[in-house]
């Protein structure tokens, strides 16, 4: 049966978030519901219904389905089920999307199958418009049509498997460090599937929510300097602060303990990332968004945070974003092919890599074509780099370069910073020397995401009873 991949979206950065509970989810205000414009073709249906059920994990549960019930459930659907039977569904699939550390949906000829870790949410729409949910399951376990965990992978077999998954489909780069010593750096696959450009090693690249470093490297910047202070309250920089977010600090944002819901784009935007709006507007929806929770109460990660970081950066440094970012941290580092949507930095347009995944934006489907980057990603997204760019500043940190007062040891973790437009970024680090870094224009192919677990088992092996995990 054949199956296309239809969306991808890790959620997983360098500062991860803990799941929120159940019952804090239930007991707080209810924020506005996060729904993009309703699809106009079928093909728009499905990603569109993925979003809204991923995204549910953000919404207080009644505004969840009340927005099912208007926007996503067909009325054959309605008319089958009542309102209990539909608030007993969204609850399932909301407590799984709180807590997947995996989010992956595929197509088949049964339908779409949302992948939640243990979860599978299946559902299929109507023919027709408005194209609603027809019918919609939540099953324990999985079906033949969730992928087989990634196969163990070992250092000496890392080029041979690259091999087979550009042979998959894969086009991209990667770079592999053993302890500290470079064992691999090669491109692969197309750049542009329709010009046959073949990948090369200094391809641009959509980086996604990776930008979310660079606005923690800035904060941390003026913190060292004296301008910022990790103890000053966000209306020290923001005027018109609400009652309920007075007491919101610096550190607060740093530490994900804002409250801030995670994204901040309305019906109104016709795309999530990509519609313009400015700072104040973000400012003025951020300030109005009702908290998940008080202020420092506990974490929970959000781009909304990090746009409002980058506004606390621009009037603190009396330098937008954009141009403190270019001359504090990417002009220091070296980071020459590291810009914002919409500009190219005198590059070549066939040196960025066209991105296939969900969405297509522009022809080709690059940074350049997509418009200047919007505050609904500005400080958390809207950015494109290159894999040598980005080694260059996790190199920085780690050395020194950046700061004056002493490096910065890189967190082991896994950070990922992925676009529906095609383009994931992916950095397993262990903090110990042992690194791969690879970037993809292919985001949304069951391979990438099988390497990335392949990555992480090999980089951040198990720890076995009484000693370390074996490296391969």
């Amino acid at each position: 049966m054949p199956r296309r991949w239809i969306f991808v979206t890790l959620a997983l950065v360098a500062l991860s978030a803990t799941a929120r509970s159940a019952t804090a989810q239930d007991n707080r205000p209810a924020p506005p519901p996060v729904i993009t414009t309703p699809p106009t073709v079928r093909d728009q249906a499905r990603p569109w219904h993925v979003r809204a059920l991923v995204e549910s994990r953000n919404m207080e549960l009644n505004a969840v389905v009340a927005a099912f019930e208007r926007e996503h459930f067909s009325a054959d659907y309605m008319k089958q089920t009542n309102h209990a039977e539909r608030l007993e569904l969204m609850k399932t699939i909301q407590q799984a999307a709180l807590t997947a550390s995996l989010i992956r949906a595929q197509e088949d000829d049964a339908g779409v199958h949302l992948h939640l870790d243990a979860r599978e949410v299946s559902f299929t729409i109507e023919p027709q418009a408005p194209f609603g949910i027809a019918s919609i399951r939540v099953t324990s376990g999985s079906t033949g049509a969730r992928p087989a965990p990634p196969a163990p992978l070992a250092w000496n077999d890392l080029a041979a498997r690259m091999k087979e998954a550009e042979a998959s489909g894969f086009s991209g780069q990667i770079l592999a460090r053993r302890d500290g010593r470079e064992v691999l750096r090669a491109s692969y696959g197309l750049a542009d599937k329709n010009a046959k450009h073949a990948t090369t090693l200094d391809q641009v690249y959509c980086i996604g929510s990776t930008p979310i470093d660079f606005t923690v490297a800035a904060a941390r910047l003026l913190i060292e300097r004296g301008v910022l202070s990790p103890d000053d309250v966000i209306g020290k920089y923001i005027k018109g602060v609400p009652q309920d977010k007075a007491t919101m600090t610096i550190g607060m944002i740093l530490r994900l303990q804002s409250g801030l819901p995670n994204f901040i784009h309305s019906a109104e935007d016709a795309d999530p990332d990509l519609t313009y709006i400015d700072r104040e507007t973000a400012l003025r929806r951020i300030m109005a968004m009702p908290l998940l929770f008080a202020p420092g109460a506990r974490q929970e990660h959000s781009h909304a945070a990090f746009g409002l970081l980058a506004a606390i950066i621009e009037s603190a440094s009396g330098k937008s974003y954009p141009e403190f970012i270019r001359t504090q941290i990417l002009k220091p580092l070296g980071m020459t092919r590291t810009g914002f949507y919409g500009e190219t930095l005198g590059i070549p347009l066939n040196q960025f890599a066209t991105g296939y995944g969900m969405k297509s934006v522009g022809t080709p489907n690059i940074p350049p074509n997509w418009g200047r980057t919007s505050w609904l990603t500005m400080g958390s997204g809207g950015m494109f780099s290159t894999l040598g760019d980005l080694r260059r500043y996790y190199d920085g940190l780690a050395s020194g370069a950046l700061y004056a007062d002493k490096p910065s040891k890189l967190r082991a973790g896994v950070s990922i910073g992925g676009s529906e437009r095609g383009f994931l970024f992916a950095r397993v680090d262990d903090g110990k020397g042992n690194q791969i870094l690879m970037m993809s224009n292919t985001e949304s192919l069951p391979v990438v995401q099988s390497l990335v677990g392949s990555f992480t088992q090999l980089v951040q092996p198990p720890m076995p009873a009484g000693g370390r995990g074996p490296g391969g």
